[in-house]
């Protein structure tokens, strides 16, 4: 089944908002999304139709990305994602806009093997949409989001039992190779160097590189990538580790 048009232009406004950190950029896709839904022939149509689930899940990650913002629980943001990740574990078909909002959802995974679970299922359904301009990036925005939730694991998550060093490289190599031939994916391998060395506690490299992010990113965006490391290098777990290395 196609998307409605409408629906499409809806998804296509929020997938171009590059501060989605940011509360007010989303309010209004949000109402667009609400009104969409309210449409008579969408309120009597069945509850599996593919664009009341679409719109229905983008309103739900829209949800997601401002309860993180506003509170930095990636917990409460996966509990709101619950009916988007169920129903993506559960269906094979994946459609584009389904890869889109699995890149970003990803980062809001319940736990750091959910994430792996679901990045490996997107290998095939990212195959068929390889001939897309935008393959590269939908493919590099899963591997820096499930970069993020894994380097989320080392510092909050209480059990893992995954190899977190492992997987953390997989998907950060896979972000390097793919910047090497697509120069557009730059300021997404920047960001995600600096989740690197905060996975590994470089603490000069990650001092490097926030002025390297300072300078090449907008003034919010920036501030957002330095609030992310101030989360993380102010983490009980993160200090008791490095003074740790630092000890031995």
């Amino acid at each position: 089944m196609m998307l409605e048009p409408r629906l499409i232009e809806i998804l296509e406004s929020f997938f171009e908002i590059e501060d989605v950190h940011i509360p007010a950029n989303l309010i209004r896709v949000r109402k667009k999304l609400l009104e969409f839904l309210r449409i008579e022939e969408n309120i009597l149509a069945p509850v599996t139709d593919e664009n009341l689930l679409t719109a229905k899940d983008l309103v739900r990650l829209i949800d997601a990305y401002n309860i993180y913002t506003t509170t930095s629980d990636r917990m409460a943001s996966s509990d709101c994602l619950g009916p988007l990740f169920d129903r993506l574990l559960t269906y094979d078909d994946w459609g584009y806009y389904d890869l889109l909002l699995l890149s970003d959802a990803l980062m809001f995974a319940p736990t750091a093997e959910f994430a792996i679970e679901l990045g490996a299922k997107s290998i095939m359904p990212l195959v068929n949409v390889r001939l897309a301009a935008s393959s590269d990036i939908i493919q590099a925005k899963i591997a820096s989001s499930i970069c993020s939730r894994l380097l989320y694991a080392k510092y909050f998550d209480e059990t893992v039992t995954v190899d977190l060093e492992e997987k953390f490289m997989t998907w950060f190599k896979k972000l390097e190779r793919l910047t090497e031939n697509n120069q557009v994916l730059a300021r997404s391998y920047l960001h995600n160097q600096v989740r690197h060395a905060l996975f590994y506690q470089n603490q000069e490299e990650i001092f490097r590189l926030c002025d390297a992010v300072k300078a090449d990113t907008r003034e919010q965006n920036a501030n957002s990538v330095i609030s992310t490391v101030s989360f993380y290098t102010s983490s009980p777990k993160y200090n008791a580790m490095l003074h740790r290395g630092v000890s031995e």
